[in-house]
């Protein structure tokens, strides 16, 4: 007997190498994926303005990233003692405005290198629904806790969703023709839109990426949403929230993935990059003894195969934090 509906997913094309550079942004599932990557150390760059949920709010990201878009202290607005960015979360907001229009600039300059230099593009589309600036009519990508009678909120309508996801693969194309973009719907529920909205949403969602996909060769569909709404569908894959996966959940989304579109060589250099990171959360309960410093020689040794074979990566936090292990005196 039968007891799960296990999704089938039709042979992708193996994209991914150790070499890959890789551009991920979106939902907090978008962060899920990358921190993954990042853990193997993928040269990936996630979230650069940090989480997006919404087509517009992540088509405002690439439109800046590309030079479309020109940002000045003229974009913050001011509340609670804050100045704020509407393109960004609030992890840039500051009290001086200077200060934070250059840390905006900062990551803006540092991440149009990584932008325009992927090779891959993954983004994963968390809701359809959208908060517009009423002064402006301007659709941010973070209220700031700034009042809620300062904006109107509405759902995209289906031809919006796909003029701003499609506007987003023109802005990568016109500086990487040959690009690939991986497109993903987050399977986070967003339960404060009504389970009934929700669903309107992520199907506003699903169809404008079906849409794309049909359209552009170099544009695939990565069906998250699918495996932990289908395939797991059980509340014990989920967080205590209800409404965000476990960490079971995304080890399994992560496995799909990986086997998706990992080549042969990116399998192994990820089985590699696995064994180090492992050792690196290994727990030392007894530092100063003889066991812990022949672990952190057997890590040292294979620390420097890994250099040998992979001479463009920087072992060198891994190698401090293992030679600390060794010199340990109490």
């Amino acid at each position: 007997m039968k007891f799960r509906t296990e999704i089938d997913i039709p042979g992708k094309e193996k994209i991914i190498t150790p070499e890959t550079i890789i551009f991920s942004a979106g939902s907090c599932f978008a962060g899920n994926i990358a921190a993954k990557l990042k853990r193997l150390k993928f040269n990936i760059s996630s979230n650069p303005f940090g989480v997006l949920f919404n087509p517009l709010s992540l088509l405002n990201m690439t439109e800046v990233l590309t030079g479309k878009i020109k940002l000045s202290e003229d974009d913050l607005v001011f509340h609670n003692g804050l100045w704020n960015s509407f393109y960004h979360n609030s992890e840039f907001s500051g009290e001086d405005k200077a200060s934070t229009q250059k840390l905006i600039d900062q990551t803006i300059q540092r991440e149009s290198k990584q932008f325009s230099n992927s090779d891959i593009f993954i983004f994963t589309f968390g809701t359809s629904f959208v908060y517009f600036w009423k002064e402006s009519g301007f659709p941010v990508s973070n209220c700031h806790k700034i009042p809620s009678h300062k904006f109107e909120r509405r759902m995209l309508t289906l031809e919006e969703n796909i003029e701003a996801i499609e506007k987003i693969i023109v802005n990568i194309l016109s500086i990487n023709s040959k690009a690939k973009l991986i497109l993903t719907v987050s399977p986070v529920r967003h339960l404060k839109d009504g389970l009934h909205q929700n669903q309107l949403s992520k199907a506003s969602l699903l169809l404008a990426v079906d849409h794309i996909i049909h359209k552009y060769e170099n544009v695939d569909y990565f069906p998250a949403y699918e495996i932990l709404l289908d395939d797991l569908r059980d509340y014990r894959f989920y967080d205590v929230d209800l409404t965000h996966p476990s960490n079971e959940a995304i080890e399994y989304i992560w496995e799909k993935f990986q086997t998706c579109y990992f080549t042969p060589a990116a399998d192994e250099f990820a089985k590699e990059m696995n064994e180090l990171a492992t050792s690196l959360e290994h727990r030392i309960l007894h530092p100063g003894s003889q066991n812990s410093k022949d672990f952190a020689i057997s890590r040292l040794k294979l620390i420097g195969n890994l250099n040998q074979k992979y001479p463009n990566l920087n072992f060198e936090k891994e190698e401090e934090h293992f030679n600390k292990i060794l010199n340990f005196s109490g």
